[in-house]
């Protein structure tokens, strides 16, 4: 179909090298076959090299020889002399006259290629083989053409650049990069939710790896960032426990390619359902300090009556009060929209546990039964007399240690004025006994008309027509089916 025609002149073993490729491009048609070096000039230049051995180009165009050579019939002109081998590379320019012999020795070295990188827009990080090299435009300089280059291209809010490149038979490879501007989502608040963008999950504690979407992403500490996203619509969801989903739909476009997402979550509502399970007495209820934000704080409902409130799902401690009641408390743990049912029993004090109370101390009784005046008589009472008692018999005992020691002395004396002095001592302290002595028998006198008019008053006196239980029961479905009274 074609035939090529080349004629070489030169060392065996450069003849595959070159001259082959030489054929190959007139075979294949190209154009920018370089054509040799005319050497039909009067001059000559010997070239050496260390190492020798080396294949000598003149203007990048190899003459086939390897030095030590001398190169005939150079014209008149500026040269650029290179010789390479293997890896090695030396060159050197020279000018050389009509009729001039010169001789060059090139030492030879590792040979450096240049890889010059072009960006739109410029100041793009540059990233060569994972190593940060500068921002764009920028020359890297490598050794070795053999191998692959990762070449990495990063700006904030355009998508990143990554590729690999390879050498080609030129000593710089140029590259150009147009960069396309990208967007990114900034979402707050993430800390146990389930994050979606566009109906895929990409978190849910933790990056979802798989996901499809190929994001960037990054979390700190409670905010997520979505990077490299393409600038158009996106539709957020984020689920959380016992929540409602927060939904939104964000746009990234060029005039703002960076969204701030501030989700606001709103607890799902449950029921709680209020029987009152007491007498129709006026009382009150509290909820973790908040329940009036929900239902009011007084409640009067009759004793088959139940009540129902929406309040958010949480962990609640209710708490109900009457005068002359104790206090009704219950936990609630309101997860579900089921109605959960509370009933509110108010307890009333019995006689039985009064009288008890009463016997061991008096006045206790009383106030376990809500009559704060009368059992706060009777154990003031009680315990002054127990203070005036234990009061009078440690000074009738000082005392009377006081006393024997006056009459020893007075038995012992041996003179008149002794004596009399003795007797006047013992005289008085045995007044002193009789008054402790006459303390100590009112004290117990007082504790025990305290303790007696106690007894009297829990047995005879006890207020039973103000407490009654009325308990009601109601079955799963919630209807009244018995109750029982207790007075």
């Amino acid at each position: 179909v074609k035939n090529v025609i080349e004629d070489y002149m030169g060392p065996i073993e450069n003849l595959l090298v070159y001259t082959t490729k030489t054929v190959v491009q007139k075979l294949l048609g190209a154009s920018d076959v370089s054509s040799a070096i005319a050497l039909i000039g009067t001059s000559d230049l010997l070239v050496k090299s260390n190492p020798p051995g080396g294949t000598i180009y003149i203007d990048d165009k190899p003459i086939g020889d390897v030095t030590p050579f001398t190169i005939k019939g150079l014209p008149e002109g500026e040269f650029r002399i290179k010789v390479k081998k293997d890896n090695l590379m030396g060159e050197q320019l020279i000018k050389i006259g009509a009729n001039e012999i010169k001789s060059i020795d090139l030492n030879l070295k590792q040979e450096k290629y240049t890889i010059r990188i072009y960006t739109e827009p410029s100041e793009v990080e540059v990233y060569f083989n994972s190593t940060l090299k500068g921002k764009s435009p920028i020359d890297i300089t490598v050794t070795d053409t053999s191998r692959m280059y990762i070449v990495k291209l990063v700006k904030p809010l355009f998508k990143t650049i990554v590729e690999q490149v390879r050498f080609n038979k030129s000593t710089m490879l140029r590259l150009y990069y147009n960069l396309k501007p990208c967007g990114s989502l900034v979402i707050g608040d993430i800390k146990n939710t389930i994050l979606f963008i566009n109906d895929e999950q990409v978190w849910a504690g933790k990056i979802n790896n798989e996901s499809k979407l190929q994001y960037s992403y990054s979390v700190f500490p409670d905010v997520f960032t979505v990077h490299q996203l393409n600038l158009s619509d996106y539709k957020i969801r984020i689920v959380k426990e016992y929540h409602k989903p927060f939904e939104t739909t964000v746009r990234l476009d060029k005039n703002k390619r960076v969204q701030a997402v501030s989700p606001t979550f709103k607890k799902m509502e449950g029921n709680i359902e209020i029987i009152n399970g007491s007498v129709p007495v006026d009382y009150d209820l509290f909820l973790n300090k908040t329940f009036s934000e929900y239902c009011p704080n007084k409640f009067t409902l009759d004793s088959y009556q139940k009540t129902t409130y929406k309040l958010p799902y949480g962990n609640y401690l209710l708490r109900a009060t009457a005068d002359d009641y104790f206090t009704f408390t219950q936990k609630i743990e309101l997860y579900s929209d089921q109605a959960k049912p509370v009933k509110i029993l108010l307890k009333a004090p019995d006689q039985k546990s009064a009288k008890t109370l009463s016997m061991i101390i008096p006045g206790t009784g009383q106030l376990y039964s809500f009559q704060f005046t009368k059992g706060g008589i009777f154990l003031l009472s009680t315990l002054t007399g127990i203070v005036w008692m234990s009061n009078s018999t440690t000074k009738y005992t000082d005392e009377l240690e006081s006393y024997n020691e006056y009459v020893k002395a007075y038995k012992s004396a041996t003179n008149i004025n002794d004596m009399d002095i003795y007797r006047i001592q013992f005289t008085d302290s045995n007044e002193k006994l009789d008054k402790y002595r006459t303390q100590f028998y009112m004290s117990v006198g007082l504790c025990s008309i305290s303790y007696l008019l106690n007894i009297i008053d829990i047995n005879f006196f006890y207020p039973s027509h103000k407490y009654q239980n009325i308990g009601i029961h109601y079955n799963p479905e919630g209807s009244l089916y018995e109750i029982s009274y207790q007075f």
